[in-house]
């Protein structure tokens, strides 16, 4: 029988609150959860059209919908280490979470709907499992230790900005490598056409998620397994 929500939150917690008791195996199956929130989002359950409030702590499990408010931002830690953080007005929807205890999966797939989200890979998965982002008309797959921004705020317009690693796009006219430092931009939902630039610098969404980064990675915590120093950031202060 399925856990409820409100008791893997508990679990959730409590994970948090004895990371420093805790090895990466003991770890290797775990929930994703909500790190971080600036102003409001919710969170919608499979089956559902009614969101339930998001919360910090708050549990995420596979098939769930992040629907981030005007004004608003979210970070999560996904069951794979992952960092995701998705910008206002962003909807991604969790299809698979590798390594989640809720699902025996070996990829974690997120479809992004509307919005705007980075993705850091903190612990890379084999390359046959790499990281995907499904949107009107690509999937993008994170590779390595990649930090990648992917942006459906226009329709059938997506657009891939990769700032370490690279990523691979594929659209129904092949593959294209994205490497550091350079922008995909992919037009159409039929014959979808395909273009690589030079990145632009940073924007303000870009700069908040580099922030939530160099925190994470600067945590202080030597009794702490480093594989569990994102949990030690939100015990730091």
């Amino acid at each position: 029988m399925a856990q409820p929500r409100a008791t893997i939150a508990t679990l959730a917690l409590l994970t948090v609150l004895s990371v420093a008791c805790l090895s990466a195996q003991d770890e290797d199956r775990r929930y994703g959860y909500i790190r971080l929130l600036e102003g409001n989002a919710s969170v919608i359950e499979p089956g559902s059209t009614d969101g339930i409030e998001a919360e910090v702590q708050s549990p995420l499990l596979t098939s769930d919908r992040l629907r981030v408010g005007s004004r608003s931002r979210l970070e999560a830690v996904l069951a794979d280490l992952t960092h995701l953080r998705l910008d206002a007005d962003t909807e991604v929807e969790l299809t698979a979470l590798a390594r989640s205890a809720d699902q025996n999966a070996d990829r974690t797939s997120l479809r992004l709907l509307a919005g705007r989200l980075q993705i850091a890979i903190v612990d890379p998965p084999s390359p046959e499992n790499s990281t995907a982002i499904v949107t009107s008309n690509a999937t993008v797959f994170v590779q390595g230790r990649g930090i990648v921004v992917v942006d459906l705020s226009y329709g059938d317009r997506t657009q891939v900005t990769v700032r370490r690693g690279y990523a691979e796009v594929v659209t129904d006219r092949g593959s294209s490598l994205v490497r550091a430092n350079e922008s995909a931009f992919i037009k159409g939902a039929i014959a979808v056409e395909i273009s690589i630039a030079e990145a632009l610098p940073p924007d303000d969404f870009e700069n908040w998620a580099s922030y939530q980064e160099d925190r994470l990675a600067s945590v202080e915590a030597p009794a702490v397994d480093e594989s569990l120093s994102y949990d030690a950031a939100a015990l730091e202060g």
